[in-house]
């Protein structure tokens, strides 16, 4: 999926906005990368107790993750600033970011896996 939307912001960069394909491959690399940061910080603060009243809704969550990536997506993409841009590519490049899935996936197991080992850990000394 995520090959399918980078080629897909590649095609609608060149159709629809006047960006190089430099800073189009970089708005791909920062997708994937905001993507995982933001996947990695919400999941960290799922665990935090002051956080559990907004991670109780589906589309509070989702809003907290659009609100971030799409921040951190126009501090390191300069040129998403503009309108026109960010509303024509804003779901292609939301959706590329599915690499960062790739990733998260065994990055989350490991830390699933150290929380459980330290549990199981805690447990046996008492």
């Amino acid at each position: 999926m995520g090959t399918f939307f980078s080629i897909l912001t590649v095609i609608v960069n060149q159709t629809f906005t006047d960006l190089t394909l430099e800073q189009i491959l970089l708005s791909i690399l920062c997708s994937n990368i905001t993507n995982l940061a933001v996947l990695m910080t919400l999941l960290s603060a799922e665990q935090k107790s002051g956080f559990k009243s907004i991670f109780k809704s589906t589309p509070r969550m989702w809003l907290l993750f659009w609100t971030m990536f799409h921040g951190a997506s126009l501090i390191f993409c300069p040129w998403m600033r503009d309108v026109k841009t960010t509303l024509i590519l804003w779901l292609p490049l939301f959706f590329s970011g599915a690499f960062a899935a790739i990733v998260f996936g065994p990055i989350q197991d490991r830390i699933v896996w150290a929380r459980q080992k330290r549990k199981h850990a805690s447990t046996r000394k008492i």
